[in-house]
């Protein structure tokens, strides 16, 4: 065969996508189940806010990251899909079917109303920021019989144990990772990622639900839209339109010098949206690396003896450092495929983009990115970074990194997009509110049937008021009973519009609180301390916070004074009583004392 030939049939077949099915929970990359085919499940993976973690936190994070990189089979990859768009669909119709069903009307109703219409036009807007990180667990299915299996039964146990064995691993991993929430994909998250990757524009459109999903129709069948054809503009820029956009592919040809945590939100926050971020992380033979680093060990030795360069010493006691982690299992070997992608309606707009990413990539502590120049390449390169797909063999791009528990060598954790929008709680759809970064994040207050706890700090006239009668206008409608309790009348305006009546308290007026009634039950020191600390304050605090205990110690004297004062008065008008009162004082004294 000629090599002309040769390369013409390697270019075709590694230019077509790779199909499969929608099974079992799984992405299914094979017209059948043999050896050859590749098995992947997806998870969302939901993180805290780590820009503002600490120090423990994020070690915990490099930590869980580097076991779950050790702890994958031969047969085994993982790839990770970070996006950003401006999709929050589901959390606006969960806040509004939850409007009515709690039958809200009046001001709730159009208070709650008009942060749903507000917040959705910024979402067809693109003014909402979310950003996303999915994982996918993929393996080769290397101990199917090469015949394959004899029963839809046998298959269907086999496509179970593996859907089952990725979960587990994956909430496993989650439990590790402090503040993260993870989120197994069933077939129809499946099809909306995949529909999202391949139909970037229907995340703008209505159709989020997945209703056209076609559980008989394959991969390709149901998600992928046509086109794709690669082309170049006059300036010799490469790119491919799909979904009545262009595209474009960037690819890191070099890792950065040095790497720490959250190196990479250089670049997770370089636009506000139309870009996605691909690596492809597949296990290598750790035994054959040691070899590998051993012989080059070998050759910067005697480069140090014939040359006498003091330079390589450095070099020479990294390449020892890597071997011992190797051996003694805190690093593994990886290799990475890392891909950017960015699209846009216009090709001026997306050359824009593409210039934005290589600065931001080139901030990374000097890592260098390729923007891809040939139409084959960036067919193939597409390919290999669909959702959940590892089986792909173009390997041209791959980098080599190290992954691990030994921070003096492993940085793949380091390179890992671990950055989630923070949304709060907004499946309960009890209050939305405007996040940092151009996020929404939803508050509850209840988890479980417990209310929680809340507090508010702030200075005066910062707008601590106007933010909880925004937050109880919100949630009125899920109280049967409201009660305020201030001083100022600051909500009084909030009180008049959901119907309700101001009761003022004050020395002149006609109500009153007795704090020094006991509600029937017995006098303890606590209603003594209670009532002693509110005439304090009553009163005036001074500075001197001696002078608040010697006033607060006479006014439980008096207070005493008078509690027993008018017990003497009650008595003598009711001396029968006298009696059964001594009788309950003998009686809670047995039982305090059992």
């Amino acid at each position: 065969m000629s090599l002309g030939l040769f390369c013409a049939l390697r270019a075709l077949v590694e230019t077509r996508p790779p199909d499969g099915w929608f099974e079992g929970d799984l992405l299914w990359f094979d017209h059948a189940l043999k050896p050859s085919t590749v098995l992947a499940r997806g998870a969302h993976l939901s993180l805290p806010d780590l820009k503002a973690s600490d120090d423990a936190t994020r070690d915990e994070y490099y930590d869980a990251f580097g076991t779950f990189f050790c702890q994958l089979g031969e047969d085994e990859a993982v790839q990770f899909q970070w996006k950003v768009d401006s999709d929050y669909n589901a959390e606006l119709e969960a806040y509004r079917k939850s409007t009515q069903q709690a039958c809200a009307e009046g001001w709730c109703a159009r208070v709650r109303e008009e942060r749903y219409e507000r917040y959705r036009r910024r979402e067809q807007a693109g003014d909402l920021r979310r950003e996303r990180l999915d994982l996918y667990l993929a393996r080769r299915c290397s101990t199917v019989p090469n015949a394959g299996f004899r029963t839809q039964e046998q298959i269907d146990r086999y496509l179970e144990q593996n859907a089952k064995n990725f979960s587990d691993r994956c909430l496993q991993f989650a439990g590790r990772l402090p503040g993260a929430r993870i989120e197994m994909m069933d077939n129809r998250d499946h099809f909306r990622a995949w529909r999202a990757f391949c139909q970037p524009g229907l995340r703008t459109s209505c159709d989020r639900d997945g209703s056209e999903f076609d559980p008989r129709g394959s991969i390709l069948e149901n998600c992928w839209p046509g086109g794709g054809i690669s082309t170049r503009d006059p300036e010799g820029n490469v790119f491919f339109r799909l979904d009545g956009h262009y595209h474009t592919l960037l690819v890191l040809r070099r890792w950065p010098m040095e790497t720490h945590f959250g190196i990479v939100w250089a670049l997770t926050s370089a636009l506000a949206g139309d870009y996605c971020l691909t690596l492809n992380c597949y296990p290598l033979d750790a035994v054959a690396e040691v070899r590998k680093t051993e012989d080059e060990l070998r050759r910067l030795r005697g480069s140090r003896k014939n040359e006498d360069k003091v330079s390589l010493d450095d070099v020479m006691a990294r390449k020892k450092t890597k071997i011992s982690a190797l051996q003694g299992g805190f690093a593994r070997p990886f290799a990475v495929l890392p891909v950017i992608r960015t699209w846009d309606l216009t090709l001026p707009g997306l050359m824009a983009k593409v210039q934005a990413l290589k600065e931001s990539v080139g901030a990374m502590g000097g890592a260098q990115c390729y923007q891809v120049e040939d139409e084959t390449q960036a067919k193939c390169l597409f390919f290999e970074t669909l959702p959940g797909w590892t089986g792909g063999r173009y390997r041209d791009w791959d980098l080599f990194a190290l992954a691990g528990r030994d921070p003096s060598v492993c940085f793949l954790q380091d390179l890992i997009p671990l950055s989630s929008s923070y949304v709060g709680h907004p499946e309960d759809g009890e209050a939305l509110y405007d996040g940092e970064e151009g996020n929404l994040v939803g508050l509850r207050t209840f988890a479980g049937g417990t209310p929680q706890h809340s507090v508010m700090i702030g200075t005066t006239r910062v707008g601590k008021s106007s933010q909880t009668i925004d937050y109880l206008s919100q949630t009125d409608c899920f109280f049967a009973f409201r009660g305020i309790i201030e001083e100022g009348l600051s909500y009084g305006t909030l009180v008049q519009l959901l119907g309700g009546e101001s009761i003022i308290l004050h020395p002149d007026g006609d109500l009153v609180l007795n704090y020094l009634d006991t509600q029937g039950l017995p006098l303890t020191r606590l209603q003594v301390g209670t009532a002693a600390g509110l005439l304090l304050v009553m009163a005036g605090k001074a500075a001197d916070p001696a002078v608040n205990q010697q006033r607060k110690a006479m006014l439980s004297e008096y207070l005493e004074q008078l509690y027993i004062d008018t017990w003497n008065d009650f008595r003598l008008r009711h001396p029968e009583r006298e009696l059964e009162a001594a009788r309950w004082a003998v009686w809670f004294d047995r039982l305090r004392k059992e």
